[in-house]
Parts: C-alpha cells; sequence; structure tokens
C-alpha cells in the first residue's frame, strides 16, 4: 500500500494508503515506502489533465512550484523524485523524504 497525494488547483488532497501496481522503487526500497509518496495532478473531481484550461499559465506555474519546491505533511517534508513514462502520461510523480 502506497500513500498518495492528488494536487488540484484550489488544494492538496491527502489519501490513505493504496494498492499500487509494482514497479522498480516499490520493489527496490520495499523497507522505505513509508518515506515515498504518489503525487497526481488532477482536477477538482480527480481527473487528469485541470492545466489544460483557460488559465493554463497560473497552474502550470503552480505545478512547477510544487515539483520544484516540494511540500510538507506534518513534520515530513517531500521533494521531487522522478516519474516513470506510464507516471508522465498519467500526471503523476514520485516524491520522497
Amino acid at each position: 500500500r502506497q500513500r498518495r497525494v492528488f494536487v488540484t488547483p484550489t488544494l492538496v488532497r491527502f489519501s490513505i494508503g493504496q494498492e499500487e501496481e509494482t514497479n522498480r522503487v516499490i520493489r527496490k526500497f520495499r523497507d522505505h515506502l513509508t518515506n515515498f509518496v504518489r503525487v497526481s495532478f488532477v482536477n477538482e473531481d480527480l481527473d487528469k489533465g485541470y492545466y489544460f484550461a483557460e488559465v493554463g499559465t497560473h497552474l502550470l506555474g503552480y505545478i512547477h512550484s510544487i515539483v520544484g519546491d516540494g511540500f510538507k505533511i506534518g513534520e515530513l517534508e517531500f521533494k521531487f523524485l522522478g516519474y516513470s513514462n506510464s507516471q508522465l502520461k498519467n500526471h503523476s510523480c514520485w516524491f520522497l523524504c
């Protein structure tokens, strides 16, 4: 089970752990999964592609700031780690604490 964060145009939604399809990160660092979080950039209905709206440049700046600066969950600070080709298609990526 992997923690997920959904970044919407107006807020950041935290999700309880969800079953994740296996990938290299999960297989290699299984003992440290609490240090990883999968971030998805979605609209308010949790659908991908919200930054194609009329105010796209503002929202792309918002996404860029989260990827560049990271975010905090409580005392933990998460920084951008990377993404796979399939994650890129689904507008998601990995962050590491």
